[in-house]
């Protein structure tokens, strides 16, 4: 699938010469902090509800995606405005690096449907900052780099961040030893990654 398809209905109106409505960007961040944070910009003119979420409106420049004749495509550019800095604080504690982003292409006259707009996935590579943007490079996964199996479980101790979007853990407590016997107390064993019935020597 190409990388920004657009639906039928999308591509009629683009298409249209006369039209009252208008394409945005959609950006969808993932923040990596003690829980799961999602950031949803709009650069729209104002706020727009799409699949039941609020994006927020926010100056944003995004570059056009290029690829090179080797067929590899190259980092994606995304400035938004930092008035608020909010992603500003986020990169300053470094919640941002590697965490997952959605780019949908939508029109305004089709917001109430969102069966057919399908996201670009991508992930943040690098990111800067000064008074008054936030500069997010993104790329794309490199099959040869993929790790098979994603997930890497051991035998006594639990592998996930604590309270990150693979724990899920989102109650009181600020300590975890990682061992089975607290994730018991903490009733969140359904979330652990710890096989205890794994051989201690791989064979």
């Amino acid at each position: 699938m190409a990388l920004c398809t657009l639906a039928s209905d999308l591509v009629s109106e683009k298409n249209a010469l006369r039209t009252n409505s208008a394409f945005m960007w959609l950006v969808q961040i993932w923040v990596e902090m003690s829980g799961p944070t999602i950031l949803r910009y709009t650069s729209n003119v104002r706020d727009v509800t799409f699949r039941g979420e609020t994006w927020t409106k926010k100056n944003m420049k995004i570059s056009p995606l290029r690829v090179d004749g080797h067929g590899s495509i190259g980092a994606w550019k995304f400035k938004i405005d930092n008035t608020d800095r909010v992603l500003a604080a986020h990169l300053e504690n470094g919640y941002l690096r590697d965490m997952p982003v959605l780019v949908y292409m939508v029109n305004s006259n089709y917001l109430s449907d969102s069966s057919n707009n399908r996201p670009v996935r991508t992930k943040i590579t690098k990111a800067v900052m000064n008074a008054e943007e936030v500069v997010l490079y993104t790329g794309f996964y490199d099959i040869r780099k993929v790790q098979v199996p994603r997930i890497k479980y051991q035998r006594f101790f639990c592998v996930n961040p604590f309270k990150g979007r693979r724990c899920q853990y989102t109650g009181a407590e600020t300590t975890c030893t990682k061992l089975y016997a607290r994730c018991v107390e903490l009733a969140n064993t359904a979330n652990m990654l710890i096989f205890r019935t794994m051989s201690r020597i791989a064979r």
